[in-house]
């Protein structure tokens, strides 16, 4: 009898925090077109052996970017994001994978997903970038009676 009141209360405390994990919110970070942004992401560090990898999309599907082997691995690495991602590595050993996104641009925008893998367990969590174009310059002309204004690069 004991066993099995022990066993239910392990069993409702473990839906307790599957639950409570499953409607946390995905971060999001607003970043502006063509500018650096930082997607933040920290985890338990190991000192050693440390795997990260970011993905955007869900279900793992386009590469952002991998380290492991205490370096980058960018095989798999998407072309889109070639040359515009780094990681500090300089702060991965206390426990920041936050993602250096460069020149962002408008189809960045989205869910992407981190994951770290040490020897204290395996992690993964989602943030939203969302692109912002703000209005940095308007032109304005007039023919005749005709007042005409434009500005690019707006989102």
């Amino acid at each position: 009898m004991f066993c099995w009141t022990t066993v239910l209360i392990i069993r409702t405390l473990l839906n307790v925090v599957v639950s409570a994990e499953q409607d946390v919110p995905d971060s999001e970070v607003f970043c502006v077109f063509m500018d650096s942004c930082i997607l933040p992401c920290s985890f338990q560090s190991s000192r050693d052996d440390d795997v990260i990898h970011w993905f955007q999309g869900t279900g793992r599907q386009i590469h952002v970017h991998s380290f492991y082997n205490n370096q980058d691995q960018l095989g798999l690495q998407d072309q889109n994001f070639r040359n515009r991602t780094s990681l500090f590595q300089d702060q991965i050993s206390r426990g920041n994978c936050s993602l250096l996104l460069r020149g962002v641009k408008v189809q960045d925008e989205g869910r992407y997903e981190w994951y770290t893998n040490t020897i204290y367990g395996s992690r993964n969590s989602f943030v939203h970038l969302r692109v912002d174009a703000p209005v940095s310059e308007v032109h304005m002309s007039q023919e005749e009676n005709r007042i005409t204004c434009s500005s690019e690069g707006i989102y």
